[in-house]
């Protein structure tokens, strides 16, 4: 009896250290899945390459403070592209591309044709200014029978919502055309400067419209250039808001999905941007070379940059705006809540 007992004891001893080890080896299994899962969503955070393309000019200023060292993220690489403000469209998806800054109408537009972009925040609120020589002009109504270059696409847009704002007749049109404003389309502001500076040599009055940075240097090569209407006031002052969403981060839907952290660090940078190019005038046209951006060959001056209106406004917060501002320029874009990003 006693040896069974014995015996029997002996086999309970083991089951329960049999239990203890299996226990063990279940937990350490568990600690190694655990690890190993770590480890590998660390790893593919860590071979996750950002790729990122602004357009070449404000837009490409509106993230300098991020150019000017070329900003990276934890657990992230990076790549910061400019391009030419014409192709910035087609750029964002030929270079596959995760983000970039884009004219707000260009991306309602992709959105409304079926593109995977969300809208993370407004960076620009306005940068357009219709600059005079020889002439006293500061209305639209003193516009009327004068002939106004600009650029094409958005510049243009705008122009003509205010026009017709305000009761004006317009045509898009070379020639002069009396009780209306004739718009002379250009391709770019660069076009337009010297067509400024004949006029200033020929004692003749002429309008342009010009972006920032672009009015610093057109007011350096044509000097008797002044700002003649801000077209920022007078959005102002046909619309509730104060200053319009021209330029806005977007991200690519799916890169939104899986990586929220990657978009709240960059815009976590990107605050202090404009105060960093303020104190910085003399330095951006070096950190802007390091891109090959054309603004590499510009003058900056506080006025240049307080004109071109940066800010930094989260898509919930500029919704209203965007809305009212596509709906503006570009009627035919249709866009919901799911172009904004949460």
């Amino acid at each position: 009896m006693k040896k069974f007992t014995r015996l029997f004891l002996s086999l309970i001893l083991i089951c329960c250290m049999s239990m203890v080890v299996a226990c063990n080896r279940s937990d350490d299994n568990k600690e190694t899945a655990s690890n190993t899962e770590a480890q590998t969503n660390a790893d593919v955070k860590e071979n996750t390459n950002v790729k990122i393309c602004v357009p070449d000019g404000t837009p490409a200023l509106a993230i300098g403070k991020l150019l000017a060292d070329n900003t990276q993220f934890n657990g992230y690489t990076t790549s910061y592209n400019v391009v030419q403000a014409s192709v910035i469209n087609t750029a964002f998806s030929a270079l596959n591309a995760d983000l970039a800054i884009m004219p707000t109408v260009v991306a309602g537009k992709l959105f409304s044709n079926g593109a995977d972009v969300k809208l993370v925040s407004t960076n620009v609120f306005g940068n357009l200014y219709i600059v005079g020589v020889n002439t006293t002009g500061n209305s639209f109504d003193d516009l009327l029978g004068k002939k106004v270059y600009t650029t094409t696409g958005t510049t243009i847009a705008l122009v003509e919502y205010l026009l017709s704002q305000n009761s004006l007749t317009y045509e898009e049109t070379d020639e002069i055309v009396a009780g209306k404003v004739s718009l002379s389309s250009k391709s770019d502001g660069a076009e337009i400067i010297p067509l400024l500076k004949q006029a200033q040599n020929n004692g003749t009055e002429a309008y342009g419209v010009l972006g920032e940075p672009q009015v610093t240097k057109c007011r350096q090569v044509v000097t008797s250039a002044q700002i003649s209407i801000d077209l920022q006031a007078e959005w102002a002052s046909v619309t509730n808001y104060d200053g319009y969403p021209q330029a806005s981060l977007i991200v690519k839907g799916s890169f939104a999905t899986a990586h929220a952290d990657y978009i709240a660090s960059f815009l976590e940078a990107l605050k202090g941007n404009k105060q960093f190019l303020l104190n910085n005038l003399s330095t951006i046209p070096s950190i802007m070379a390091s891109y090959e951006s054309s603004l590499q060959n510009m003058t900056f001056t506080a006025d240049t940059i307080n004109n071109c209106n940066f800010g930094l406004v989260t898509a919930t917060e500029v919704k209203a705006n965007v809305n009212s501002y596509i709906s503006a320029l570009m009627p035919s874009a249709t866009i919901n809540d799911n172009f904004f990003y949460a």
